[in-house]
């Protein structure tokens, strides 16, 4: 019984638990972020808008890491239609405006995501930058990103987890 009590506490205890620091440096910002980009303006390669809103979400993956000699990260659309990009730049202020430049090699063209974090979500806005280069159409909308769990993580928890409720279990 008293086994059973002590792991309702842990359960209840990780349960509860915050889960998140507001970020002060940039290393908070490490790792996968994944969401959606709510696009609301599309122009053509000469800059003429094209369409009419609504347009379908695009989901968007930040992965950001430390500066390794040339980029932050890289930017991917896991729904394809558009190409991945590179971060070049990220940033977070004191009041948690996170922002980061994106580069796309294959296109010679900027985009530019600037957001505020709260707990783990950041929602702003991702722009394409002009002038718009031929053959490539470029968006406009405001993005939400949540911070994504690495596997590594949630398996070393799973795994200390496991191990302490073996212990407990074997000391009653």
């Amino acid at each position: 019984m008293r086994a059973l009590t002590k792991l309702t506490i842990i359960v209840v205890a990780v349960l509860f638990a915050p889960t998140s620091v507001p970020a002060q440096t940039i290393e908070d910002l490490y790792g996968t972020w994944s969401g959606t980009w709510f696009i609301d303006e599309k122009y053509d390669q000469w800059g003429n808008p094209v369409g009419t809103p609504p347009y379908e979400p695009i989901p968007i993956d930040f992965l950001w890491h430390a500066w390794n000699g040339s980029i932050y990260g890289e930017v991917t659309f896991p729904s394809g239609g558009s190409i991945p990009g590179n971060a070049m730049t990220l940033a977070i202020d004191p009041s948690s405006v996170v922002t980061s430049d994106v580069y796309y090699d294959l296109a010679g063209a900027w985009s530019n995501l600037t957001g505020v974090l709260d707990d783990d979500t950041i929602t702003g806005d991702f722009d394409d930058e002009f002038p718009a280069l031929p053959g490539w159409w470029h968006y406009r909308g405001p993005v939400s990103v949540t911070r994504t769990p690495e596997p590594h993580s949630l398996a070393l928890l799973l795994f200390g987890g496991l191990i302490l409720m073996r212990r407990r279990l074997t000391m009653d």
